[in-house]
C-alpha cells in the first residue's frame, strides 16, 4: 500500500462525477500533497474491510519540504509532525481496530529526482547536497519542452529548469557530496530504536546535534563550517522501555503485544486493564 495524502470527496448523482477538496488539510511543498493522519487510519481500515484481514505493508508515505541548504533542512517540523501523526494513527488502527499492519516505509531515505519537479521537491529524511557547478548536458531555461498531447514542441522550460537544480557531471566533485540528517530522520531513528511512537516535541526545533553531516571533509554555509563523518552518535540511544506507557497487552495487528525484556508491564501506580480483544492499556490503579 502506498499512501501520501488525504482529501474530502463529494459525488454528484446527476453528473456521475466526483470532486476532491482539501480545505482545512495541511499542505506540503508538492501541490498535490495534503497530509492528515486520520486519513491513513481510514484507508487501512477500508482495505482490511474490503479485502479481508491480510497483512499490510505501507511501502511509501512521505512529506515534501523545500530547503536551500542543510541548516534549513534540519528544521523539519512539517515532516516530523507528518510521521508522528501517521504512525500514531497507524498504531490506533492496529491496536484499536485490529488492522494487521506489518511494516511502514518512509519515502524517502534521501532527497532524489522527483519526476518533473526534478531536485526542487525534497521528500528525503536525509538532505542531499546536489549542486556542484553546472552539468553542460542538463536542460536550461531555453530548452524546448515537448507536449505529449500535441506531439510537438511547446515553449521553453524557463525558470523550472533553474529551480529544479542542475547537479554537476564532474565525478571528482560528486565524490565530495555530503548528506545531512533532517529533524525527520532523527525522529525516525529514535522511534526505530525505542519501543513507542515518541512525542515530537524535542524534534520540533533544529537544535539537536547541530548539523549532522555524513560524508568526507567539511560542509560550509557562509561563515559556518561543519566537519563531516561516515557515522554519528546523534540522536543517541533511545530508551529501551516506553517513556509514556499506553498499551500493556493485546495485539499489534495480528501479533501478540510484547514489551522488551526487563520492562515493567505498567509503571508504578498503574494497572493493565483490558479495553477490547486487541488492546489493553495502563490505567491508574
Amino acid at each position: 500500500l502506498n499512501h501520501y495524502g488525504t482529501g474530502f470527496v463529494s459525488f454528484d448523482n446527476k453528473t456521475m462525477s466526483s470532486t476532491v477538496i482539501e480545505d482545512g488539510v495541511v499542505q506540503g511543498q508538492s501541490v498535490w500533497l495534503y497530509g492528515a493522519g486520520w486519513g491513513f487510519r481510514k484507508v487501512l481500515n477500508w482495505v482490511t474491510k474490503r479485502f479481508g484481514n491480510y497483512p499490510i505493508y505501507c511501502t511509501e508515505a512521505g512529506w515534501s519540504v523545500q530547503a536551500n541548504n542543510a541548516l534549513e533542512a534540519k528544521y523539519d517540523p512539517g515532516r516530523v509532525m507528518y510521521y508522528y501523526s501517521y504512525l500514531s494513527e497507524a498504531w490506533r488502527a492496529m491496536t484499536e481496530d485490529g488492522v494487521d499492519l506489518r511494516g511502514f516505509a518512509a519515502w524517502s531515505f534521501a532527497d532524489n529526482f522527483e519526476w518533473e519537479r526534478g531536485y526542487s521537491e525534497r521528500f528525503g529524511v536525509m538532505y542531499n547536497e546536489f549542486n556542484f557547478g553546472i552539468d553542460p548536458n542538463a536542460p536550461g531555461k531555453d530548452s524546448p519542452i515537448y507536449n505529449a498531447k500535441t506531439g510537438a514542441y511547446d515553449g521553453v522550460c524557463g525558470n523550472d529548469c533553474l529551480v529544479n537544480g542542475i547537479p554537476s557531471s564532474n565525478t571528482t566533485i560528486a565524490y565530495s557530496q555530503t548528506r545531512h540528517a533532517k529533524g525527520g530522520l532523527l525522529y525516525m531513528q529514535w522511534m526505530w530504536r525505542g519501543s513507542e511512537v515518541p512525542s515530537p516535541n524535542r524534534w520540533l526545533a533544529a537544535s539537536m546535534g547541530a548539523d549532522v553531516c555524513y560524508g568526507e571533509g567539511a560542509y560550509s554555509i557562509g561563515s559556518h563550517k561543519f566537519n563531516c563523518a561516515l557515522s554519528s552518535d546523534v540522536p543517541g540511544p533511545a530508551p529501551v522501555c516506553p517513556v509514556a506507557y499506553g498499551q500493556c497487552g493485546g495485539y499489534v495487528g495480528s501479533l501478540p503485544f510484547v514489551l522488551p525484556d526487563g520492562c515493567a508491564l505498567c509503571p508504578t501506580g498503574f494497572t493493565c486493564v483490558k479495553v477490547n480483544k486487541y488492546y489493553s492499556g495502563c490505567k491508574v490503579a
